[in-house]
């Protein structure tokens, strides 16, 4: 076995972090992972893909476990958890991989239809005209001539989207239908390279400001997000290697800062964070396309979470992903509009 150690110590005043690995001697593939008081050990199958991830905490002896399984095509097509039989997941999907069913205890069975374009159907549609989709699940869009959305609208919500001259996302408006309800105004900032450095929201009530703007800042190291900043408390974010953008830990603050272990699905996504001791402090359930359906509220530190996919980034204004090459809606997958 190799045993190796990654630690993190940016510039002070932050903190560091210890985390060893064992890996594999024939695949290099990570098998254990200690954290502090808590440990994840991970299985692969013969093509290297991730098959169960066992997470101890504390002293405890019996771990929490979950296990995946594919298809030849590489497809996830099985997810259970906590030796749970009927705590599962089970996908499938057509010749052109495009996910058709997913199954499972809740939400129960869902089912999609594709044109031959890969563009989701509904009802008795068989293809979507120009490859733009004007009505799903309730939901309509309006597109300008670039082919970016400037209206979304659910019956209860309306939103605007306003671009600049290199269509990065500028400004979104939601308007409720409920008058007693505040319209709410996002604006976004890029600096050279096209990242996101900051957003702003405000919010208005009969033509009138309720409460003060609330911005965040956003720090980069090279094309993935190094922290978000909530006035001069830092978020900061360390990732499981160097060339990937699957989270490892969050850092919260400086002068007593916190750490929290992100857990995440085979794809990257987030769905438990945990503090050095094992202690359950967030966790979310996700649709097929990612879209956050329920989640637990940060303890104790207050923020959010919301790391989404690898490279996305929630915003809870506006229901958007944002990633350095697009912003996407999470409703049945897919890039509704770019930003670079």
């Amino acid at each position: 076995m190799h045993v190796s150690c990654l630690f993190f110590a940016p510039r002070l005043p932050f903190p560091s972090i210890n985390c060893q690995y064992t890996r594999d001697e024939r695949l290099h593939l990570e098998n254990r992972r200690p954290r502090v008081l808590l440990t994840t050990r991970s299985e692969y199958d013969r093509l290297g893909r991730l098959h169960r991830r066992d997470v101890f905490t504390g002293n405890a002896q019996r771990p929490s476990p979950r296990r995946w399984d594919y298809d030849y095509r590489n497809n996830l097509v099985r997810e259970e958890r906590d030796d749970n039989p009927f705590s599962w997941y089970r996908w499938q999907y057509d010749s052109a991989r495009r996910l058709l069913v997913q199954d499972g205890p809740l939400p129960g069975q869902e089912q999609w239809r594709w044109d031959a374009a890969g563009n989701p159907l509904e009802g008795s549609a068989e293809k979507v005209t120009h490859n733009r989709l004007t009505q799903l699940n309730g939901i309509r869009w309006r597109y300008d001539v670039h082919g970016r959305t400037i209206e979304k609208d659910n019956g209860q919500t309306r939103w605007h989207y306003r671009y600049d001259g290199e269509h990065r996302l500028t400004e979104v408006i939601s308007q409720p239908r409920d008058r007693n309800k505040p319209q709410t105004q996002v604006s976004f900032r890029y600096d050279p390279l096209g990242r996101r450095i900051s957003k702003t929201r405000r919010q208005m009530l009969g033509g009138q400001p309720t409460g003060k703007p609330v911005s965040i800042r956003f720090v980069w190291e090279g094309f993935r997000l190094l922290q978000e900043v909530h006035g001069d408390v830092p978020l900061t974010c360390v990732y499981s290697g160097q060339d990937c953008y699957d989270p490892l830990a969050r850092i919260d603050g400086v002068e007593a800062p916190e750490i929290f272990w992100f857990h995440c699905q085979p794809n990257g996504t987030p769905e438990r964070m945990t503090d050095s001791v094992g202690q359950v402090r967030w966790e979310g359930g996700n649709s097929a396309w990612g879209k956050l359906l329920r989640e637990s509220e940060m303890q104790v530190s207050g923020y959010s979470q919301n790391l989404r996919m690898q490279g996305q980034y929630l915003d809870r204004e506006t229901g958007l992903h944002y990633i350095c090459s697009g912003i996407t809606t999470r409703t049945a997958g897919g890039l509704r509009s770019r930003t670079r």
